[in-house]
């Protein structure tokens, strides 16, 4: 298994130079990613890339992606197949569909012929198969025809699982040389001449620091039945229940207080509901 991710060994395989492959991997350190991070990679090197998005289910037709320089001249253009968030080179293999669909008859007739050349057949002629030997097919025709003869086959949960546990305890390529390419480099802006500073926007200095979690009801209309609470230093550590926990937290803080929520976007509606006036960020009471 390689150690760099099927994006960057993708273009390994599509002969990338080395200094481009180890940008790559700096702007791509995990398995997962967005991607936005291929439009970064074509702005930064110049290499514009057509992603075909493959589809199993007939429901979805494949998609076109295309990336292109936006800031420099295109160098090249490299062709990728993305498939269940895999990425490969999408390029043609030295077979046919043919030879898939009927592979078992092939092999009973022609056990003996070289296999390179059974791969080339590609019809049958007065009960002749015909070889073709520049016959290529491109690799998604394959990989959707290998999936419509259910040559793939299915993997449960656990091995799932341990396929995902043996990627994370997989370390992605390492840096061996701290050498980096200038051209790669981001350019500091020119710093911008200072102005008269604004009183109504200086950066919020908290006094007290919190660390709060809610819990509630999901049966219909949420509703927040407890909180818990710590303060920084750990001076603090309460708990308090019922369903007005949420307004009595608010008159327990002290002025001045920065609150960290376990999940903000979530438990501030709680908080939100009661307040008469809110502005900017962080809020505070």
């Amino acid at each position: 298994m390689t150690e760099d991710n099927c994006f960057v060994y993708a273009c390994i395989q599509a002969g990338v130079d080395g200094e481009t492959i180890d940008h790559m991997r700096e702007v791509i350190r995990v398995r997962d990613f967005p991607q936005s991070k291929v439009q970064e990679i074509s702005d930064a090197t110049g290499i514009a890339f057509n992603v075909t998005i493959g589809y199993f289910n007939d429901s979805r037709h494949n998609e076109i992606k295309r990336y292109i320089p936006k800031e420099c001249k295109t160098v090249r253009t490299i062709d990728l197949l993305l498939v269940e968030d895999h990425y490969m080179l999408n390029e043609r293999l030295p077979m046919t569909t043919y030879f898939i669909r009927n592979y078992i008859e092939i092999l009973k007739e022609c056990g003996g012929m070289n296999i390179e050349k059974q791969m080339k057949i590609y019809t049958m002629r007065d009960d002749k198969y015909i070889v073709r030997m520049d016959r290529t097919t491109p690799l998604w025709d394959v990989m959707k025809t290998l999936w419509e003869c259910k040559y793939f086959e299915p993997i449960s949960y656990g091995e799932l699982f341990t396929y995902t546990t043996d990627l994370y305890k997989q370390n992605l390529a390492p840096f061996k040389d701290l050498t980096y390419a200038p051209k790669y480099c981001v350019q500091l802006k020119k710093k911008a001449e200072s102005k008269e500073v604004n009183k109504n926007k200086c950066k919020f200095i908290p006094e007290h620091v919190f660390f709060a979690d809610f819990e509630c009801s999901t049966d219909g209309f949420h509703k927040a039945f407890n909180i818990c609470y710590d303060s920084e230093d750990g001076s603090v550590s309460e708990s308090i229940w019922g369903q007005n926990c949420a307004t009595e937290f608010l008159e327990r803080l002290p002025d001045k207080s920065l609150i960290y929520f376990h999940n903000l976007s979530y438990d501030i509606n709680f908080i939100l509901r009661h307040m008469t006036e809110v502005k900017g960020t962080p809020i505070i009471k």
